[in-house]
């Protein structure tokens, strides 16, 4: 279910969960760096952290679309970086010089590449992105897929 469906106290519960997994320290154990960015349907715009950790302008932005009940859509760094050096996130398409564009998910506790043509999705790992580019993303740039 997309997150504005949820009922507004649920999505106080997401945004809450949220500011949590952004701090890079918890409880004195160093925790690995977390980055989101947020899609907002109605105004068609990508809200995205450049650099760094999801600094508090930037939650404040995300948090107050949340609050207001607006339609966004929160994709989470994979923790991997295509051949360039950017960073994947889920909701990227990737493709390359012999590879077909698909689009990332997460599936079964794992970043994938989305599979149309199989039963089965394939996982992300670094050796994989390494040949890859982000070539859009699924919001801004879906006919990338057909």
């Amino acid at each position: 279910m997309p997150l504005w469906e949820y009922p507004n106290e649920e999505k106080k519960l997401v945004a809450s969960r949220l500011a949590r997994l952004s701090n890079r320290e918890r409880d004195g154990d160093k925790m690995r760096e977390l980055e989101f960015r947020a899609w907002h349907k109605d105004g068609a715009m990508m809200g995205c952290q450049e650099h760094g950790p999801f600094t508090q302008a930037y939650q404040g932005q995300v948090f107050k679309w949340l609050a207001e009940g607006q339609p966004i859509t929160i994709m989470q760094y994979t923790g991997l970086k295509d051949k360039n050096g950017v960073n994947i996130f889920e909701g990227d398409i990737l493709g390359g010089e012999h590879a077909e564009p698909r689009s990332v998910i997460y599936e079964d506790g794992s970043f994938r590449l989305e599979d149309d043509s199989s039963s089965s999705n394939q996982a992300i790992v670094p050796r994989t992105a390494g040949r890859l580019n982000v070539i859009g993303n699924i919001y801004e740039s879906p006919e990338l897929l057909k």
